[in-house]
């Protein structure tokens, strides 16, 4: 700034020096004066208005990086929920060969070897082994897998829906 003021200084000397009449030496450094305050204050503005858009866009990063954030620990609990090694239940279908009722129930894969038919009482064993039903029973239950992840997809898309994460 020190730099601007003294060659401000030489320029108003230099015309000290040329101009002789005090009238128009008056006039010209007054309009001199004028476009140097306005042309600081249009710097003023510019220095302003670069704040201004700086802090804008520092307020907009820090969203973006919350948002950010809040995005990767929902697709961390999705990760978890999918890949959980957990076992669940599957629903499936039964016929009962005592009484031929159909009926649906939850049952866990690894464990369940019987069933009881809510119908008659009996109690029906569960072969999964059984190689005419085989492919069906898997098609059957990749058809049940699938629909459950579907339906957490859908869970998860919905909470992190709720929470204005995605629009």
């Amino acid at each position: 700034m020190s730099n601007l003021n003294s060659e401000y200084q030489k320029i108003i000397s230099d015309i000290e020096k040329n101009i002789t009449d005090p009238k128009d030496l008056s006039y010209i450094k007054e309009k001199i004066s004028e476009l140097a305050t306005l042309f600081m204050n249009t710097v003023d503005r510019v220095i302003e208005y670069s704040k201004e858009n700086l802090n804008n866009v520092s307020n907009k990063q820090e969203d973006l990086e919350e948002r950010v954030e809040s995005i990767q620990k929902s697709l961390d609990n999705l990760e978890k929920e999918m890949y959980s090694e957990e076992e669940e239940d599957f629903e499936v279908e039964v016929i009962c060969p005592y009484c031929n009722h159909q009926f649906s129930s939850n049952i866990d894969l690894e464990d369940t070897t019987e069933i009881q038919c809510p119908e008659c009482k009996n109690m029906i064993e569960l072969d999964w082994n059984d190689e005419d039903d085989e492919e069906q029973c898997k098609r059957k239950l990749s058809s049940d897998v699938t629909s459950v992840w579907t339906k957490k997809v859908k869970m998860m898309k919905t909470r992190i829906c709720k929470s204005n994460l995605i629009s």
